[in-house]
């Protein structure tokens, strides 16, 4: 079957709506995620400070984490929106619940100087991951 000049590009103007849509949706998305509420257990010294207090009975009860990622959530929210800024458009609702899954962000964050890949891993809070349930 051939297709005409025409439907060719009705299909190319198409396929774009489906990508200005997927890319709308995956904004939006962020927006929630980066909107949802911070750790309500610190005490930011600055109101968009990365520096925090937290009590040690958190902590403790935390099974003694003692990284500081852990009980930020607008840092593991800010990883997630990378995460999912770096996928395509229209699995970003899918990498999202991937991500819910797994309770993990896997970032890509370069090649040291063996030339070899580095990752980091930002482990989810049960509340962020709490969270991050309420937008699905």
């Amino acid at each position: 079957m051939e297709l005409k000049k025409s439907e060719i590009e009705n299909l190319e103007k198409n396929a774009q709506y489906v990508k200005w849509d997927a890319l709308t949706i995956r904004r939006k998305i962020n927006s929630i995620i980066r909107s949802l509420p911070d750790n309500k257990d610190i005490k930011r010294l600055d109101n968009h400070s990365n520096c925090f207090v937290i009590n040690y009975s958190n902590i403790v009860k935390n099974n003694m984490i003692l990284d500081p990622g852990y009980y930020d959530f607008k840092y593991q929210y800010k990883a997630i929106t990378k995460k999912l800024r770096k996928s395509n458009p229209l699995e970003c609702y899918n990498k999202l619940k991937e991500i819910i899954k797994n309770k993990q962000v896997v970032l890509y964050s370069g090649v040291n100087k063996h030339r070899i890949q580095c990752y980091e891993t930002v482990k989810l809070h049960p509340e962020v991951i709490k969270n991050l349930e309420t937008i699905g």
